[in-house]
């Protein structure tokens, strides 16, 4: 009876010894399948790290839709001042990528370090705190009055009294102008004939349609939306009421680097001495 009991004892504790060394090996396991996965996942993330790191180094623009330089068409972009940033970036060994975009969406990628930077800007000091304007500028553009076929005999200068002359002007938003015009615009008989649209195009239509009489706009994009959506109608009067200095802008956010440039500051002073001798090249 005793021995029995003796045996039986023995039994369960080799039975209790030997589920907690199968408790023991199963955590084991397991704390050897966690670690396991931690090495297999780091190591899947490695290429995607490496990939984030390598995307800095390709410099973002964004610019708005604004034909001949910078636009997309058929899912290309395009545009003489697309071409001239790219060709001096490459000179100094930057990859390149331009979005087209609405401005006031590029502008905030732009503040957030989203993008690099942004073509065709003017300059303002509410912009330098979020911005590096390079010395050198990529353009000067002169303005004109654009009118429909009803005012094409009609002379406006700089500041027309647009309550006298009985007539609408038209802006886009956003856009920058002269602080001469603003100054004038901002006048008592000026202030109630303002429209103001999202893109030039609009304004331009509202012209055709003679809901408003006036823009002021650049010829050469103009002409541009003239060939691209016939524009029938449209008067650009030949004398220039003011020019406007652009440049290529880098975000103070940006965090671009690659071999030789380790931030965008040192990039944006290249590039302002790159984009003078590209220029000198271009006017000889």
């Amino acid at each position: 009876m005793i021995s029995n009991t003796i045996s039986a004892n023995v039994n369960a504790v080799i039975t209790a010894t030997g589920r907690k060394h199968n408790m023991e090996g199963k955590r084991l396991f397991q704390h050897y399948l966690q670690i396991t996965k931690i090495i297999v996942l780091g190591i899947c993330a490695m290429p995607a790290l490496s990939r984030a790191q390598e995307s800095h180094s390709t410099l973002k623009f964004c610019a708005e839709p604004w034909p001949p330089y910078d636009y997309k068409h058929n899912n290309t972009v395009l545009g003489s001042d697309v071409t001239l940033n790219k060709q001096v970036l490459k000179k100094l060994n930057v990859t390149t990528q331009v979005y087209i975009m609405p401005w006031k969406q590029c502008w905030q990628l732009v503040k957030q370090g989203k993008m690099d930077g942004a073509l065709m800007v003017s300059k303002k000091k509410a912009r330098e705190p979020y911005v590096y304007y390079p010395e050198t500028a990529t353009a000067h553009l002169k303005y004109t009055w654009v009118t429909n076929q009803n005012h094409q005999k009609q002379y406006f200068d700089l500041c027309p009294n647009l309550s006298t002359l009985n007539i609408t002007i038209g802006l886009v938003k956003d856009n920058s102008y002269s602080s001469e015009l603003l100054s004038c615009l901002a006048k008592s008989y000026n202030a109630k004939h303002i429209q103001t649209y999202n893109t030039l195009e609009q304004a331009l239509r509202m012209l055709i349609m003679n809901k408003v009489q006036l823009i002021p706009a650049i010829p050469e994009v103009v002409e541009h939306l003239d060939k691209d959506i016939k524009l029938e109608g449209i008067v650009i009067h030949p004398t220039p009421i003011f020019s406007k200095t652009y440049y290529t802008v880098f975000s103070k956010k940006s965090k671009f680097s690659n071999d030789k440039y380790q931030n965008i500051e040192g990039l944006t002073k290249d590039f302002a001495k790159m984009l003078s001798l590209v220029n000198k090249k271009q006017t000889v």
